[in-house]
């Protein structure tokens, strides 16, 4: 459903609790065992916390985007070096808009989203390329991990635009993790993913963390 923003008097899309529970109950039916597994959360993020990031900026940047929901810019862009803590942000947001908002998101690696896109195509696909559409659209949150990491073509740009554009275009609650600065993005994407009203772009810096 939506409702209108009081403070951009743009309208946002809201989940009605029914609604999301449905999609919660035919997710657990699948064999889900915990909220995480339900969200594709990595094990290694499950204990990630926002008091845990290191850099002051950075968890300021996700406190504001958490303050309330749905948050007032809806898309955020982690940018920058490789292992400076961008995914492990992006898996605190997602577990603390569980925790404090009771909206439970979706996180998607994007190489491996592309993947599940392209086997539906396979004769004996056991999903459709609308029912992962449909798990994009219908998420309170979705966490796009790792964009620019995928074999660069034109239809996996093609899939990506979609995604973000079907978001973007309701204010749909979007984290998006990159080692591209935006302005090697398609501009397409790059554009959503920049709008000065709509989005905040939070840079990293510095040295890869998992190599000692």
């Amino acid at each position: 459903m939506q409702h209108v923003d009081q403070a951009t008097g743009r309208k946002v899309l809201v989940l009605c609790p029914r609604c999301f529970e449905r999609f919660q109950a035919g997710e657990q039916a699948r064999g889900y065992a915990s909220s995480w597994e339900l969200a594709r959360l990595p094990r290694e993020f499950w204990e990630r916390t926002v008091d845990g990031i290191r850099a002051d900026s950075h968890r300021k940047a996700a406190a504001d985007y958490l303050a309330r929901w749905p948050p007032k810019k809806a898309i955020l862009l982690l940018s920058g070096n490789v292992g400076t803590g961008k995914s492990s942000m992006a898996a605190a947001i997602l577990r603390e808009v569980k925790t404090r908002h009771r909206n439970l998101g979706r996180w998607y690696s994007v190489p491996s989203l592309l993947a599940r896109f392209r086997a539906t195509m396979n004769d004996d696909a056991n999903e459709s390329a609308q029912q992962i559409s449909s798990e994009l659209n219908l998420a309170p949150l979705v966490v796009l991990d790792d964009l620019g990491a995928e074999k660069q073509t034109e239809w996996a740009c093609e899939q990506l635009y979609i995604a973000i554009d079907r978001r973007y275009g309701r204010m749909a609650p979007l984290v998006v993790t990159s080692n591209l600065l935006p302005e090697q993005l398609d501009p397409r994407i790059a554009s959503r993913l920049q709008h000065q009203d709509y989005a905040t772009v939070v840079r990293f810096s510095g040295t890869d963390r998992r190599i000692r």
